[in-house]
């Protein structure tokens, strides 16, 4: 600050270089008082500190405000599961050895998910586990039961049906645009919010139980974020 003195008063300014350096010069003392003041007061002024679950409640939310309608609901329960054998079972057709143990690329590549879902929340991604190990053995057993070609062909037919529920729900039933155009890491949180519902439906989580219903209090139910008219997504801000 003592720097700027010579060059404002060589710029001429007079006292209105007074008055500025007094504004500078207050600030300082107001900030080094913020900071003196702020152990004694218990606010934190550590650097922010990120956590899984704090990052996967604040994805629920977003992804819960445009999934309130029942029967979209229900048919991405259906949609889900089906476009997961659908991914999953042409990999069940290249086999691989890992350590010794013959399996195939399946569960190899589901692993990252699945650690990423427990990372978020240990419940809902045990349950995830669970109920991605049993539709492993589903898609395993249809790739040994028939060829490569109808293998391709099921997992196609699986992948347009599993898309299809997902569009058609959000076109003509939730009336908003899916939320993974706007954020594709909604692909993963598609399966947890499956579980937490489950949850809470049988009376466990009441925490997320909360982020739900907040997340529903924030935006009124005829007021979509991204509404459809014409069969085209309207933008908030048109």
């Amino acid at each position: 600050m003592t720097r700027a003195v010579p060059y404002l008063l060589r710029r001429g300014r007079g006292d209105d270089a007074a008055l500025e350096l007094t504004a500078i010069g207050r600030t300082a003392v107001a900030v080094k008082r913020t900071a003196l003041d702020a152990p004694a007061r218990g606010t934190a002024l550590a650097p922010y500190e990120f956590s899984m679950n704090d990052y996967f409640q604040r994805q629920l939310a977003y992804y819960a405000d445009a999934h309130r309608d029942q029967v979209n609901s229900v048919m991405h329960i259906i949609g889900n599961p089906l476009l997961f054998v659908a991914v999953v079972l042409p990999l069940c057709l290249l086999p691989v050895s890992v350590f010794g143990v013959q399996t195939n690329v399946a569960p190899l590549l589901v692993i990252p998910a699945l650690v990423l879902w427990i990372a978020w929340d240990a419940a809902i991604g045990l349950a995830l586990v669970v109920t991605a190990i049993l539709l492993l053995f589903v898609a395993a057993a249809i790739a040994d039961r028939v060829g490569v070609f109808w293998a391709w062909i099921i997992a196609a037919g699986l992948f347009v049906i599993g898309w299809a529920l997902q569009i058609l729900g959000h076109q003509f039933f939730e009336r908003r645009r899916p939320t993974l155009l706007d954020k594709p890491v909604q692909m993963l949180i598609s399966p947890m919010y499956i579980v937490a519902k489950l949850f809470i439906a049988l009376g466990f989580r009441a925490d997320l139980a909360a982020v739900l219903q907040k997340s529903h209090n924030q935006t009124p139910l005829g007021t979509p974020p991204y509404p459809v008219k014409n069969g085209v997504d309207v933008d908030r801000t048109a």
